[in-house]
Parts: structure tokens; C-alpha cells; sequence
């Protein structure tokens, strides 16, 4: 990776690009002070808009995109990602010692039986008016009606930076 502003570097690592000390961000008012943490996106997506060949982003990135996602991830508190992306790649516990994946669904149907949720590393983060999980050991996030308040969501997470996967 090469870093052209603020001062140009001919190599620099993800750490280094993204390794930038973060606290968490004050969000509302000063009636209602609150906080979230730094949200960092690692995305690919194809010309015509696709980010996703053949059911999943993997055909889309290069080294470079994989290794920003990793370096990404080493720097994450928790990661927040969609139901049908932890459906589709097969989500299982992270390597990471400690790391928390956030699974974002509007109706909270999402197979508990996983091992990343029998790991204790997976959590939900639905609407409040979502049924509630069959397992009831599983952490929530509830946020907004009908569909998940995002913003909302992530004042309620713990931690300094979350990473968003691409898809």
C-alpha cells in the first residue's frame, strides 16, 4: 500500500494506515449525551455495482483488499455483519481471541445453533420488536421498529472500533 496524503510514503502498512488511535464519538445532545465507537468499511464492489460474483465478495477482492480487511479486523472490538453474509460465508468463530461478531437481522431468524454463537462470540443486534432468539443464553442489541436502528445499534456496543465487512 502507498500512502499519498498527508505526506506521501511509499509503503505503508494496514496497521499503520488504519492503526490511528480512536475513542469512542459523542453522538446527541446535551440533554441525552452518548457515545459509539469508530466505524471502519472495507468494501469491494465491481463496476456495473455487484459486490458479489457467484454468491459471495471473495471473487471481487485482491491481496490488497484482503489484506486491508484483515488489518481491519486485527484492529476491531467487534465486528458487525448482515445475516445472510454470515449465512453465506459460512461465519464461525474469529481467531481472534475476545473479538465479538455483531449479526445484523430485522426478524432475528438466524440458525443459533452455528458455532460462532455456541462459541459465545456471536450476538444479535435486531429490532425491538423482534421475536425473541429461541436460545435465550444469546446477547442482544435491540434497536428501531421494524428494522434496525443502525446508529441507535451502535451506541450500544462496547468498545473503541468497529469493522463492517464488505458484504
Amino acid at each position: 500500500m502507498r500512502r499519498i496524503f498527508p505526506a506521501p510514503r511509499a509503503a505503508i502498512s494496514v496497521r499503520e494506515a488504519y492503526g490511528v488511535d480512536r475513542s469512542r464519538i459523542t453522538t446527541g445532545d446535551s440533554s441525552r449525551p452518548s457515545s459509539r465507537p469508530t466505524i471502519g468499511l472495507c468494501m469491494v464492489m465491481s463496476l456495473d455495482g455487484s459486490t458479489v460474483v457467484e454468491g459471495n465478495s471473495r471473487a471481487l477482492s485482491g491481496d490488497a483488499d484482503r489484506s486491508i480487511l484483515v488489518g481491519l479486523r486485527s484492529l476491531a472490538d467487534v465486528i458487525v455483519v448482515g445475516s445472510s453474509t454470515v449465512r453465506i460465508d459460512d461465519y464461525g468463530p474469529p481467531s481472534q481471541k475476545d473479538l465479538r461478531v455483531g449479526v445484523v437481522s430485522r426478524t432475528g431468524n438466524v440458525d443459533l445453533s452455528t458455532p460462532l454463537f455456541t462459541s459465545g462470540a456471536g450476538f444479535l443486534i435486531i429490532p425491538e420488536d423482534a421475536p425473541v432468539p429461541a436460545n435465550p443464553s444469546i446477547n442482544c442489541i435491540r434497536a428501531g421498529r421494524g428494522s434496525v436502528d443502525f446508529a441507535a445499534a451502535m451506541c450500544q456496543l462496547d468498545g473503541t472500533f468497529i469493522k463492517v465487512p464488505s458484504s
